[in-house]
Parts: structure tokens; C-alpha cells; sequence
């Protein structure tokens, strides 16, 4: 039989790991029963079988060794946490990145937006010193005015005190030309 090793003088697994009772010899133990001798046919059957055993046993140990090429191996876990540390390290730096252009960007926005506003309020100023200066223009435009209009109101009343006055002598000269026209009339003084 194929796989037979209970030949004389050759003890089996079964028989190595039998418990043994204590205080009994090991030429008490069971012996195993003698076999036939075999065969040259069983000889050869016995070959065939362990020549197809053992193309077997290599076409597993083949697959196997394909199997155990597709595993992860512990280079494949080193590289994998090599890489995963430096995507680690990479987002720390896209995210610095990142920070210096933001910081850059609000700098160069911020230098601008003040540039602008100094254009702006430059403009602003000059524009309010320019209407200070018509302001101040137009000021003494009006004081050289109410002169001129304190003048014509001197005048004005002057020119008004006269004619007053020019009034009451021409109702004084009427009123001794009417006089005398009366008395003319009278016949008292003829002209």
C-alpha cells in the first residue's frame, strides 16, 4: 500500500505519540503487525502514485509562491507608509503654500487698496483746496459786492436826503412863487 511505513523497525507518528503508561516499558508496548512483502507491481503503482503526489505537491507549492507574491509584503508596508508620510508632509506644504499666497494676496490686495485710496484722496484734497480757493474767490467777490451795494445804499439815501431836500425847496420856491402869484393877482405887485 501506498504511504505504508509500518515496516519493521520504523515507528509511525501514532505510535511516537501514544501516551504512555506509567511504569511500562517500552518492550511492552504493542508492536505493529508484519506485512507481506510487496509486489513489483505495487512497487510501481506505489511510484506512479508518488510521482503524481509530487507533481501535485509542486504545482501547489506554485501557486502558492504566485499567492504569496500578490500578499503585501513588509517593503510594500514600509514604501506604503513612506508614501502616506509624505502626503502627510505634502498637505503640510500645500497648505503652507497655500497660507503664503493667501498672505501674499491680502499684502498685495492691502497695498493696492491703500494705493487707491491715496490716489483717491489725493485727488479729493485737490479738488478741496481748488473749492477752498473758489470759496475764497467768491467771498471777496461778495464783500467788493456789499461795498459796492453799501456805496449805492449811501447814495441811495443821500440821493433820497437831496431829493427831500430838493422837494421841500421846491415846494418853498412854489409856495413863495404861489405867494407872490397871489399877491400879483391882487393886484399888489406886478411883475
Amino acid at each position: 500500500m501506498p504511504g505504508d511505513s509500518n515496516q519493521k523497525g520504523v515507528k509511525t507518528v501514532q505510535t511516537m505519540l501514544a501516551s504512555k503508561k506509567p511504569g511500562a516499558k517500552e518492550s511492552s508496548q504493542e508492536k505493529p503487525p508484519k506485512q507481506n512483502k510487496r509486489t513489483h507491481s505495487d512497487v510501481a503503482d506505489e511510484s506512479l502514485e508518488c510521482t503524481d503526489s509530487m507533481t501535485s505537491i509542486q504545482s501547489t507549492l506554485s501557486e502558492i509562491k504566485k499567492a504569496l507574491q500578490e500578499t503585501v509584503t513588509k517593503d510594500d508596508l514600509s514604501s506604503a507608509i513612506h508614501c502616506l508620510v509624505q502626503q502627510k508632509d505634502l498637505k503640510d506644504i500645500v497648505t503652507n503654500i497655500v497660507k503664503q499666497l493667501l498672505l501674499t494676496f491680502e499684502k498685495n490686495l492691502s497695498e493696492k487698496v491703500e494705493a487707491k485710496v491715496r490716489k483717491t484722496t489725493g485727488k479729493l484734497q485737490d479738488q478741496l483746496d481748488f473749492l477752498m480757493i473758489d470759496n475764497e474767490n467768491l467771498r471777496e467777490r461778495v464783500r467788493a459786492k456789499d461795498k459796492s451795494i453799501e456805496k449805492l445804499e449811501e447814495q441811495v439815501s443821500d440821493n433820497n436826503n437831496r431829493a427831500i431836500e430838493a422837494i421841500k425847496l421846491g415846494n418853498s420856491i412854489v409856495e413863495s412863487i404861489t405867494s407872490e402869484c397871489l399877491i400879483t393877482q391882487k393886484g399888489l405887485i406886478k411883475y
